[in-house]
């Protein structure tokens, strides 16, 4: 079911205590920080009110029982986490890549050979 038309209910996604702000985010189809700033600025203007309605709602709105697995924004982070994994992957191997290259030249450049060839070059230049 699409977001629209969908009951009020408390989110089992976006929560951070119990999902009343994610479940009001998800039925209003907007930002879960939104609305958990907004009920922070409710609470400096109305004092306790907002949290007396906030222990309602807890009890009122039911537990989302739809399941996530066709939600956009699920799908949206599960994919975007998967990229970070590939995008991580593959700075990890490029990182051996150099990491690699990087003790080939310290062994090159701390060999005995390389010194002696060195002075050989500065000979034969002068």
């Amino acid at each position: 079911m699409t977001r629209y038309g969908r009951r009020l209910h408390r989110s089992r996604t976006q929560k951070i205590w119990t999902g009343v702000c994610g479940g009001i985010a998800e039925h209003s189809s907007l930002s879960p920080g939104l609305i958990r700033a907004l009920a922070i600025v409710l609470f400096f203007i109305s004092g306790t009110t907002i949290l007396w309605v906030y222990f309602a709602l807890i009890f009122i709105l039911p537990v989302d029982t739809e399941d996530q697995a066709d939600d956009p924004f699920i799908e949206q982070v599960r994919y975007s986490h998967q990229g970070r994994m590939q995008g991580l992957e593959e700075l990890e191997g490029q990182y051996k890549n150099i990491s690699q290259r990087l003790i080939r030249i310290e062994d090159i450049v701390s060999s005995k050979t390389f010194a002696l060839e060195k002075e050989i070059d500065q000979l034969s230049s002068s």
